[in-house]
């Protein structure tokens, strides 16, 4: 009975556990592609600005950031993503959050490589300052 006990735990114990993933393997091309920039970069601005009266003013604003670029040269790749997000209804700001992240693939051409990478990331509106 106790074995049954554990087991239906073990079972739900990936439904109380939250996390965040960050996928970068998609931007992986294949191993011959050399001297070559790729990737893409995007911007957007939504503004709405909706007086319901002088003792009333509201707004909303939504800025975005994002990019994903990489530069592969004859021995290493290089690797840079990340995305902005910002919200702001009526001078009270919802949203603060982004991440930056950079790789550095050190001879990708071989079958065993180095890689050296760095991540930044913040969410202010859930109370994470710095990661």
């Amino acid at each position: 009975m106790l074995r049954v006990f554990i087991f239906l735990l073990a079972l739900s114990f990936p439904l109380f556990i939250e996390g965040q993933i960050l996928n970068v393997e998609k931007a992986r091309v294949d191993k011959d592609t050399t001297n070559i920039w790729l990737g893409s970069v995007g911007f957007n601005l939504n503004v709405f600005n909706r007086d319901a009266g002088e003792d009333d003013p509201r707004h909303f604003v939504n800025l975005g950031a994002n990019a994903n670029v990489g530069y592969l040269s004859q021995h290493h790749g290089y690797l840079l993503m990340g995305r902005l997000d910002y919200v702001e209804v009526t001078d009270d700001p919802l949203i603060r959050a982004g991440y930056v992240h950079s790789r550095a693939t050190l001879f990708r051409s071989k079958t065993i490589s180095y890689e050296l990478f760095g991540q930044f990331q913040y969410d202010i509106s859930r109370g994470m300052r710095n990661r």
